[in-house]
């Protein structure tokens, strides 16, 4: 599955070997900016979007939950 980004990050190979290690452990993540005002999602994988009932859009779109 090729990695999504919200348009708030930029190119980033330290976030894709974040992503890459913890897609293939079953975990349930997000990462978000913290140095950007209400802390913008950049990434969430399909099992956090399961466990909270969002699709897959609706995270990165939003500023914060």
């Amino acid at each position: 599955m090729p990695v999504r980004r919200g348009h708030v990050a930029p190119q980033n190979t330290y976030l894709d070997t974040i992503i890459r290690k913890f897609e293939g452990q079953s975990r349930k993540f997000l990462i978000a900016n913290a140095q950007m005002e209400n802390c913008a999602i950049i990434y969430c994988n399909d099992g956090f979007c399961e466990l909270f009932g969002y699709s897959r859009v609706e995270p990165p779109a939003s500023a914060a939950w």
